[in-house]
């Protein structure tokens, strides 16, 4: 509850001060939702993980769809003051709106195309170079030298032939041409962001229900418009989304590196419990045995079997540590950039789990 309370204060920490020095407000949020977005995988329990992406979605609904019923709420004043102020009219502020939203989308299209243009350049410039990276990789995997024996430079040169072939299988999968970039200039709808930061607006800014109307309109129209032709335009240009089976893949890939990693810490020679014991041979057994169903998702870390009372804490010793390897790969993978942000977290989620049932687990048989 208190990294909840936390992380809910977050965004007003991040914009107070940016508003006293007369920065962006909406934007310092955002800096700071990333910064500790990226660090919650290290920083935060699985307990706490689990808790925040529960109460964040929760807050996300509301205040998403909050934002535009209090564009409904507020339109009526919007229309009332303009009406009774001497500035435009509200045909002119429409056309103001279209010629914004034009402005809008051909910056965007300005930006896209050459964007894609340099992620080409650099597929190409990385194809000459992946069948070095390949071959180096498929060297160092025939070494099968154990981790711990590799000196330092030795696993940093390995993590950065990991990262080189994973730039190029990421381009790979990813060719980005002039259809792709059309749907993603396209795709630049305006809404919640948009609206909040018409609405930090001072109160003695000239002409500030002008401006904010502009804002509404300007979200209604790319929402409306660029939204719901948004499929039209995909299905014309024949663009094909991701691949639901490839995504399944990737993540049987992650989990079975995880997997692999958690059965390295499992056999190591070094593996002692926190009195530098050695683990009893019948609890390192009876975690050994659920290896097999680890690989299909790494669901038996929490055994449905009954233990003796004698190897009870033993085990969940052995599966805490077998947890510790399993994030530490997570960490690594996510580092390199090896998968998708949508694959980290699925994995992510399947570890919290993972500890949460262990942490039930253990409360259970205690009581």
């Amino acid at each position: 509850m208190l990294t909840t309370a936390v992380s809910f204060a977050v965004p007003f920490l991040a914009f107070v001060p940016a508003e006293k020095v007369h920065a962006s407000g909406v934007l310092a949020v955002v800096v700071a939702g990333l910064i500790t977005s990226h660090g919650s995988a290290t920083h935060f329990s699985a307990s706490d993980r689990v808790s925040e992406r529960t109460n964040w979605r929760t807050i996300q609904l509301l205040l998403e769809n909050g934002v535009f019923l209090v564009m409904g709420y507020e339109l009526p004043t919007l229309l009332h003051d303009i009406h009774g102020a001497e500035g435009p009219e509200l045909s002119q502020l429409l056309w103001i709106a279209l010629a914004v939203t034009a402005v809008l989308i051909v910056l965007r299209m300005i930006f896209i195309f050459p964007l894609v243009e340099v992620i080409a350049h650099r597929e190409r410039m990385a194809e000459a170079q992946s069948q070095m990276w390949r071959a180096e990789q498929r060297r160092m995997r025939e070494e099968r030298k154990d981790p711990s024996e590799r000196t330092f430079a030795e696993r940093r040169w390995k993590r950065k032939v990991r990262t080189r072939v994973s730039d190029v299988e990421a381009l790979a999968n990813a060719r980005l041409g002039h259809k792709e970039g059309l749907v993603l200039g396209w795709a630049g709808m305006r809404g919640v962001i948009t609206v909040a930061a018409a609405q930090t607006l001072p109160a003695d800014v000239v002409y500030r229900s002008e401006l904010i109307l502009i804002a509404y309109l300007v979200a209604i129209i790319t929402l409306i418009g660029q939204g719901a032709t948004l499929p039209i335009l995909i299905k014309k240009l024949g663009v094909r989304g991701s691949n639901e089976e490839a995504d399944r893949r990737e993540l049987g890939q992650l989990l079975g590196e995880i997997v692999e990693v958690m059965g390295g810490r499992l056999r190591s020679p070094g593996l002692r419990r926190e009195d530098g014991a050695r683990f009893d041979p019948v609890a390192l057994d009876l975690v050994k045995a659920d290896e097999e169903r680890l690989e299909v998702r790494v669901r038996a870390l929490s055994d449905d079997n009954e233990i003796h009372d004698e190897h009870l804490d033993e085990r969940q010793e052995l599966l805490h540590h077998l947890l510790d390897a399993a994030q530490g790969a997570l960490l690594d993978a996510r580092a390199q950039g090896t998968y998708s942000a949508a694959t980290l977290s699925r994995a992510q989620a399947i570890l919290d789990t993972e500890v949460l049932r262990l942490q039930a687990g253990g409360h259970h048989d205690a009581h």
